[in-house]
């Protein structure tokens, strides 16, 4: 299950995803309106059978912001998450 949530620090969202062991690389897409990413980031934790979190900073205040996650396993795509969405502080 993948899952954001506003942080207490302005500009910043938690992002939470558990991975089942069926990928060893994540990566992100995001921005300020759904289906429009605009930005990214690559190589996100990939522990198997547990929780991986990832904090996406530098974001402006009281904004939504759409993320969908993209997992892989052996550089080969496995799925991509329906997006999830937060409200910045």
């Amino acid at each position: 299950k993948f899952k954001a949530a506003a942080s207490w620090m302005k500009g910043k969202i938690n992002l939470s995803y558990y991975n089942d062991g069926s990928a060893d690389n994540f990566s992100l897409l995001y921005g300020s309106k759904l289906g429009a990413y605009k930005f990214g980031a690559v190589n996100l934790p990939a522990i198997g059978f547990t929780t991986n979190k990832f904090t996406v900073n530098f974001l402006a205040s009281d904004r939504n912001y759409y993320f969908v996650l993209i997992a892989q396993k052996n550089g080969q795509f496995v799925y991509v998450t329906p997006p999830v969405t937060a409200i910045t502080n």
